[in-house]
């Protein structure tokens, strides 16, 4: 059978949930770090380890964070994770390829929808 993870994870930045409804209805929804307006994760930050950056992404600075994982609690959409498994654990989450970005590049995803015919 297929193996692919039910939710976010340490590993696991963006992922499609299938949802089947009481009626045998189904849907499909993409979870993945919404680059807020106003990021909770953020704003509860206490040393900006988490910030939005000019170009409106939602990034993480390690070495900044301290672990408090306040970010994980104020998150509405229940992204940020934190990496359980290694020695030195850091906070994980999309940011849309922000090294990418910073290099004057653009996202994958953005490039395929962009690209001209």
């Amino acid at each position: 059978m297929y193996d692919a993870p039910d939710d976010l994870n340490s590993k696991t930045k963006n992922i499609i949930k299938l949802y089947k409804g009481e009626d045998g209805r189904t849907s499909f929804m993409k979870a993945q770090c919404m680059h807020c307006v106003d990021p909770a994760c953020a704003s509860v930050c206490m040393i900006s380890a988490l910030y939005k950056g000019p170009r409106g992404i939602v990034a993480y600075d390690p070495g900044k964070c301290v672990g408090c994982r306040y970010c994980q609690t104020a998150c509405p959409f229940n992204v940020p994770k934190y990496e359980w498994n290694t020695a030195f654990p850091k906070i994980v989450k999309c940011e849309l390829c922000r090294h990418l970005v910073e290099k004057g590049g653009s996202p994958p995803a953005w490039r395929r929808v962009h690209a001209k015919p």
